[in-house]
């Protein structure tokens, strides 16, 4: 079954500080997820569920993470914060 999306501003504010071509990715991974929501990680006792991935380009790693709102009942996921952080490739 696939969730629908919804992205707070929060979240909307972090994919504005990302280039062109991570914010693609960053769709496709939400697409993804939509599409098995039981890729999201889960920690116990928090109340938000995650994803993360990494994406080498030019020499440079990017780390994005997700913060997800996971509501099985209305079939929706909704982005609460995107993050990254990049690194050169070791």
């Amino acid at each position: 079954m696939s969730y629908t999306v919804s992205y707070a501003e929060k979240a909307i504010a972090g994919l504005r500080q990302l280039d062109s071509r991570l914010q693609e990715e960053v769709l496709d991974e939400v697409e993804a997820v939509a599409l098995e929501p039981q890729l999201l990680k889960v920690r116990p006792a928090a109340p938000h569920a995650y994803f993360d991935f990494v994406r080498d380009w030019g020499g440079i790693r990017h780390y994005v993470f997700l913060t997800i709102h996971r509501d099985d009942a209305a079939a929706n996921l909704e982005v609460l914060a995107i993050g990254h952080v990049s690194r050169p490739v070791p």
